[in-house]
């Protein structure tokens, strides 16, 4: 298990509660209350309202794209996730917005879920939070990819490893038991779900660096012919200064070499009281320049 102090010295967890122990709070309880239900035999009332399944889907039960997070397999699958939540997906609070986070979990939840269903088109059900785990470590490795961390082997051994090597492993791994056990139904790890996870992560890291923006925006820009230049605020000489406002520079200065041509063939009196405006303003742009 990765082990990291850096959420520590975070004011956040001094100034506010954190939504990581809020999480393990709400799957603690979640796991009490499905194991309250199966001993009074509503096991299967979990299983058909909150679990994902393809059926679930058509069905138009939409909710069991989050709330299939919320129980897990067992107290094992829990430990485990809860572990994940407490020395990972800190760190991914501690680095985002609370919004952002919350976001996070949400967006993990359902693409893993939507990576699932196209790999699992039968009657099995998929439960557990371990898709917004494995979102929490791409993110955490993606943005400390050469600071080691130390990793417990079998909670006992420690072992120093570089988050980058951490991410391809797990990558592989998750790969490798996709195409060798989900796809020919042997075994019962989603991982599928892990790797939609994995894709959200890295998601919003390209998002926190700002190679991605949601939403996409595309800013159009359109030039006025009639007129050339911006008039701008006043300067502290009490004149004015002018932004050339062309869309082609080139055809700005074709405009500028036909005015210079027409004063060396018939004088700067044959300008006509625009070319001359015209003139002035580029020599104080280009003055300015």
């Amino acid at each position: 298990m990765l082990y990291d102090r850096t959420y520590m010295r975070s004011p956040r967890l001094t100034n506010a509660g954190s939504l990581c122990d809020l999480i393990i709070f709400v799957l603690i309880g979640s796991f009490a209350l499905q194991s309250l239900l199966g001993l009074l035999g509503q096991e299967e009332f979990v299983k058909h309202s909150f679990y994902l399944s393809v059926n679930g889907l058509t069905e138009g039960k939409v909710w069991t794209l989050l709330s299939y997070g919320l129980f897990h397999d067992g107290p094992i699958h829990l430990l485990f996730n809860i572990l994940g939540i407490h020395f990972i997906a800190r760190y991914t609070e501690n680095q985002i917005s609370r919004s952002n986070f919350l976001l996070l979990v949400s967006s993990s939840l359902m693409v893993g879920g939507l990576f699932w269903i196209f790999f699992n088109n039968n009657n099995n059900i998929l439960l557990g939070c371990s898709a917004f785990v494995l979102c929490s470590l791409t993110f955490f490795c993606l943005k400390r990819p050469n600071e080691p961390v130390t990793l417990l082997l079998l909670f006992v051994i420690p072992v120093s490893l570089k988050p980058k090597y951490i991410l391809l492993a797990t990558l592989l791994i998750e790969v490798y038991g996709l195409s060798q056990s989900e796809i020919t139904g042997f075994g019962s790890v989603a991982h599928s779900s892990h790797l939609g996870g994995m894709f959200c992560g890295g998601l919003a890291y390209l998002y926190l660096i700002g190679r991605l923006g949601f939403p996409i925006r595309i800013k159009f820009y359109r030039s006025n012919p009639s007129k050339s230049f911006k008039k701008q605020p006043p300067s502290k000489a009490g004149g004015f200064n002018y932004k050339v406002n062309f869309a082609d520079n080139t055809n700005f200065s074709k405009e500028v070499d036909r005015i210079l041509d027409k004063i060396n063939e018939h004088g700067f009196g044959a300008l006509t009281d625009t070319e001359k405006t015209s003139l002035e303003k580029a020599k104080k742009q280009f003055g300015k320049d």
